[in-house]
């Protein structure tokens, strides 16, 4: 589930500014080979949830999140916050989407992605 989860805000992220470009996939793939998650998977997984409407690919996404562990969903917030500044900018939707998952739906401070993003950073990038 941590990986469905993954994938799903991976989407999420990749297309909340509509500009996938290449520093956020290489960054995506270099987490994906880090967690040891299966890439076809998570490849289906992301085939899936563009073919929904946003708001239900939001919602699967906040009902995976909320199965798994804290350390997980932080885990994750904290992944898809690294691809979405691997292009140099922290765009407002890419910041929307973050805050809305995590504050407003998981209860996790800005702060507790932060300091998981840095620890991750120098593990995975």
């Amino acid at each position: 589930t941590f990986q469905k989860a993954f994938a799903h805000l991976y989407y999420l992220m990749l297309s909340a500014d509509r500009v996938a470009n290449l520093s956020e996939l290489v960054v995506g793939n270099k987490i994906i080979e880090f967690e040891g998650f299966d890439k076809s998977s998570v490849m289906k997984q992301i085939d899936h949830i563009s073919a929904i409407p946003r708001n239900q690919a939001i919602n699967e996404s906040i009902a995976l999140l909320k199965s798994i562990s804290k350390e997980d969903q932080l885990k994750c917030l904290a992944y898809v916050k690294m691809i979405a500044m691997s292009d140099g900018s922290f765009d407002e939707s890419e910041s929307d989407l973050l805050h809305n998952i995590g504050s407003n739906e998981l209860n996790i401070l800005p702060q507790e992605i932060d300091a998981i993003e840095k620890k991750l950073k120098q593990q995975v990038l």
